[in-house]
């Protein structure tokens, strides 16, 4: 995917766990049951760095990702939203927002969760179509390498799944709608 060349944009996805295990397809789904109940269809959700870090300090939105994220079967991220989400959680312990405590805990279940993810790697194929979505939607660095993630996560599934994407950047958001009628 993206050996430099910057023709990587097409290629087949290879979803990549977070702890490094690879395939050129989704995850298998052994069972779409949780709890005892159908969840319903496939669904695959991208989560950017601000929904990451609502799962892991109290603050407003929390309880919409939190359900978001567990009635999805695949979770998806960049590879970016590791140290944006350390920093994130970071920043918030400097103002005070978390106790050192809740600091060393939310960063303890964030680092123990992490392998959970399905993550895009960085390729340059994907930072030349971040350039490029950066430009046409107004978007800052990182969120545009979020889109392109999310981009090249949409072109992977071929329609497989239902999809879902959140973060709490409503630029951001307007983005990936537009984008996402594009790409299905």
């Amino acid at each position: 995917m993206g050996q430099g060349d910057g023709r990587g944009w097409a290629c087949v996805l290879v979803w990549r766990q977070a702890d490094g295990i690879e395939s050129t397809g989704p995850p298998e789904r052994h069972s779409n049951r949780v709890g005892g109940r159908d969840r319903g269809p496939p669904l695959t959700i991208y989560i950017d760095t601000s929904s990451i870090v609502k799962l892991y300090v109290e603050e407003s939105g929390r309880a919409d990702v939190r359900t978001s994220v567990d009635s999805a079967t695949v979770i998806v991220t960049s590879q970016v939203a590791f140290p944006e989400a350390r920093a994130a959680l970071t920043r918030r312990r400097r103002e005070r927002a978390l106790s050192s405590r809740d600091f060393t805990a939310a960063r303890s279940e964030f680092e123990s969760d992490w392998s959970r993810f399905l993550t895009i790697p960085v390729s340059w194929a994907i930072c030349r179509e971040a350039g490029a979505l950066a430009e046409r939607y107004h978007l800052r660095g990182f969120d545009s390498i979020h889109l392109a993630s999310f981009a090249e996560m949409l072109r992977g599934l071929q329609g497989r799944d239902d999809v879902l994407f959140s973060s709490f950047d409503e630029k951001l958001n307007a983005a990936a709608r537009r984008l996402a009628r594009t790409i299905k």
